[in-house]
C-alpha cells in the first residue's frame, strides 16, 4: 500500500510542479494552458493537456474564486458552483496516475479535520463516476483519523501533517457492468484527494458490520487521544455513530444474527431495541431483519432522489445524424439567419440546509444547469447569458439554515 500512496505523492509533486507552467489546474490536475480569455485574473478557459479537461470561469489570481464555472471533459460539459474556491454543487475530478479521471457530481459538505487541522471539502450527496466503470450513487462520508500516521501524532500531539487521512463510508447504490446493489463500502487510511477506487489496496470496498464497528471504536479512541481531537466540538455536522449504525445496518444483509456477535450491541441505539436480551435469539434476528428492510427502502428512496437531480442526461445525437427536414436553400438560409428563443421553465433545490445566500445560489445553480441539459438536449440550442428570471421561490428555514425550492426562467437560443 506504500508503493501505491507513494506514487500518487509523485504524481501530486509532478502535477503541482510549479517550474512546469506558470499557470496550474484546479484540484491537481497539472500543468495548464490559457486556450481564450483571461486565465489570471479575468475570464478564460483553462485546459490541462495531462487530463484532457477545460474549465472556463473567472480566475482570482489563476485560482477559482466564487461562481459558477463550465467543465469541459470527454465531449461532455458539467458545471460547478464554487464559493472561495471550493465546490459547492456539481463536478470535481479525481486524477489517476495514468490521467484517466474519475468524477463526482452532487452536493458537498465540509468538516474539519482536527489532526492536520484543515476544513476539508468532501462529498455529500451524488454520484461517484469511477474509471472501472462502476458508479455509486448515494451517501458519502468521511471521518477523520490519524490513520497510518498515528505513531507521529503520538510521539508529536502538538503537530499538525498537512496531508489529511480518513476512514470513508458510502451508503447506497454500487452500478456495474449491468448489475445493482443496494450496500456500504468503507476504506481505511484514504488520503483526501484520492479516487474512491483506485487499485486493490486502497479505495472503497465491501464492510461488513465488524469492519464498521471498528470504526465507531477508532473514532471513540482517536477522540480520547488528543485533546484537539473532539470531532463533534469542532463543528462537524454529522452524527458518525448514527451513520455507522446505517451502514451496519445494510452491510449484513446475508448474515446470520449470530454471527455479528458482540459487534451488534454498538449499534442498537440506531437499529432499535433488537438486542433486547428479553427477547429469544429468534425473536431478536426477526427485530433486525424488519429494521434492515426498513433502512434499505430508505436507502433506496434516497438514491432514486440523488439520481433523478444527478445523473447525466442522454448526449443528444450527432448533427449528422439527426433527421432534417429537407427546405430550399433560401428557407434553410433564412431559419438559420437568427437564433430562434425558447422560454424554458426550470426548479432547482438544495437536499440538505445551508447558510441562506448559498442555499440560494445552489437551488438558482440546480435550476441553471437543469435549464442548460433541457436546452441542449431537447432543442440543440444553448442558454441564453445571464436569461434567468425568478419565477417562484420558497425558502425553509431549520434553526440558522435555511433549504430553497425556485422555479426559474430561461432563455434557450435554437439556432
Amino acid at each position: 500500500m506504500f508503493t501505491i500512496i507513494s506514487k500518487w505523492f509523485l504524481l501530486i509533486i509532478c502535477l503541482a510542479c510549479t517550474g512546469c507552467s506558470t499557470l496550474q489546474m484546479p484540484h491537481g490536475l497539472g500543468p495548464a494552458e490559457c486556450k481564450s480569455g483571461d486565465c489570471s485574473n479575468g475570464v478564460g478557459s483553462l485546459y490541462s493537456p495531462f487530463a484532457k479537461v477545460t474549465y472556463h470561469g473567472e480566475w482570482d489570481g489563476g485560482e477559482i474564486g466564487s461562481g459558477t464555472y463550465t467543465i469541459d471533459y470527454k465531449g461532455q460539459e458539467f458545471t460547478t458552483l464554487y464559493k472561495d474556491g471550493r465546490p459547492v454543487s456539481g463536478t470535481k475530478f479525481y486524477p489517476h496516475i495514468n490521467g484517466e479521471l474519475d468524477y463526482f457530481t452532487g452536493e458537498w459538505t465540509q468538516y474539519y479535520d482536527p489532526f492536520s487541522k484543515q476544513t476539508i471539502t468532501f462529498p455529500h450527496e451524488g454520484i461517484y463516476h469511477s474509471i472501472t466503470g462502476a458508479t455509486l450513487t448515494g451517501e458519502f462520508y468521511a471521518i477523520p483519523s490519524r490513520g497510518m500516521f498515528k505513531h507521529i501524532y503520538e510521539e508529536n500531539p502538538d503537530t499538525s501533517l498537512r496531508h489529511s487521512i480518513a476512514n470513508i463510508l458510502f451508503i447506497g447504490k454500487v452500478s456495474y457492468q449491468g448489475e445493482e446493489e443496494i450496500t456500504t463500502l468503507a476504506g481505511t487510511n484514504y488520503f483526501i484527494g484520492m479516487p474512491f477506487i483506485s487499485s486493490k489496496y486502497s479505495g472503497l470496498k465491501p464492510s461488513d458490520a465488524g469492519m464498521l464497528a471498528q470504526f465507531k471504536r477508532d473514532l471513540k479512541s482517536e477522540q480520547q487521544a488528543q485533546q484537539n481531537a473532539r470531532v463533534q466540538d469542532q463543528g462537524n455536522g454529522f452524527d458518525f455513530g448514527k451513520i455507522i449504525a446505517i451502514a451496519a445496518t445494510v452491510a449484513v444483509a446475508s448474515s446470520n444474527f449470530s454471527d455479528l456477535g458482540p459487534d451488534v450491541s454498538m449499534f442498537s441505539s440506531t437499529m432499535g431495541d433488537f438486542t433486547n436480551t428479553q427477547k429469544t435469539p429468534e425473536q431478536q434476528k426477526t427485530s433486525f431483519i424488519q429494521h434492515k428492510e426498513q433502512v434499505t427502502t430508505q436507502v433506496q428512496s434516497n438514491v432514486n432522489r440523488i439520481e433523478q437531480r444527478y445523473a447525466p442526461l442522454p448526449k443528444p445525437k450527432p448533427r449528422s445524424q439527426q433527421i432534417i427536414a429537407k427546405s430550399k436553400p433560401a428557407e434553410t438560409k433564412a431559419a438559420t439567419a437568427q437564433p430562434r428563443n425558447i422560454n424554458i421553465e426550470a426548479s432547482g433545490t438544495t437536499g440538505s440546509y445551508f447558510a441562506y445566500e448559498q442555499a440560494l445560489d445552489l437551488s438558482q445553480t440546480n435550476a441553471e444547469n437543469k435549464a442548460h441539459s433541457m436546452c441542449r438536449n431537447d432543442h440543440n440550442g444553448r442558454l441564453k447569458a445571464n436569461s434567468g428570471n425568478m419565477a417562484k421561490k420558497n425558502c425553509q428555514q431549520k434553526k440558522n439554515e435555511f433549504r430553497c425550492n425556485v422555479t426559474m426562467i430561461f432563455v434557450c437560443q435554437k439556432e
